[in-house]
C-alpha cells in the first residue's frame, strides 16, 4: 500500500511539467526531525518526513507526502493547501493551512488521530515559516502533540 503512495508522490512532478504553465512552483520540503510535548519512550523523534507541493497560483494547491509517523508506522499525506505571504517576493514570511487525507495510522494507534477509520484519517495541519529567494523554513503545528521543523526548496 505504501508503495502506491511513493510512486504517486514521485509522479507527481514529472506528470504535471508537461501540461502546466511555466508560472506553476514546486516545493519539495524535508523534516528530519520532530518535538513532542509529552514524548514516550516509542515516540518515533525522526520522521523522514518528504513532501512535494504543486503551488498553481490559484485558490487551492496540492500536496503529497511521505514519513514515518510518530510510532514508526509508514504513512503518506495527500492534501490540498492554502498559503498566505507576507512581505516582498524575494524574502518573507508566510504561513499555511493543509487539509486532507491522513494514510497509516493503524493498529494499536488508530486512535492517535482523532478522525480515523482502518488507517485512513483525516488531517488540518497549520504551519508558519520564512522564504528567503528558494528555500524556506517552517514549524508545522501537529495537533497537541508535536511540532515538526521542515526545509523546502522551490523549483
Amino acid at each position: 500500500m505504501i508503495t502506491g503512495y511513493l510512486l504517486f508522490i514521485a509522479a507527481l512532478p514529472s506528470g504535471c511539467t508537461t501540461i502546466l504553465p511555466a508560472e506553476d512552483r514546486y516545493t519539495l520540503t524535508y523534516s528530519p526531525y520532530m518535538y513532542h510535548f509529552n514524548p514516550r519512550k516509542d515516540h518515533n523523534n525522526y520522521p523522514n518526513f518528504v513532501s512535494i507541493e504543486w503551488d498553481s497560483n490559484r485558490s487551492l494547491d496540492l500536496g503529497a507526502a511521505y514519513f514515518r509517523n510518530s510510532y514508526e508506522q509508514p504513512s503518506a499525506y495527500l492534501y490540498v493547501y492554502k498559503r498566505w505571504d507576507y512581505g516582498n517576493s524575494d524574502h518573507h514570511f508566510f504561513s499555511k493551512l493543509t487539509a486532507g487525507a491522513l494514510l497509516g495510522y493503524v493498529g494499536d494507534h488508530e486512535d492517535r488521530i482523532p478522525v480515523n477509520w482502518n488507517g485512513f484519517g483525516l488531517g488540518i495541519i497549520p504551519a508558519a515559516g520564512y522564504q528567503y529567494r528558494r528555500v524556506s523554513a517552517q514549524v508545522v503545528l501537529l495537533g497537541i502533540s508535536a511540532l515538526m521543523f521542515t526545509a523546502g526548496y522551490d523549483f
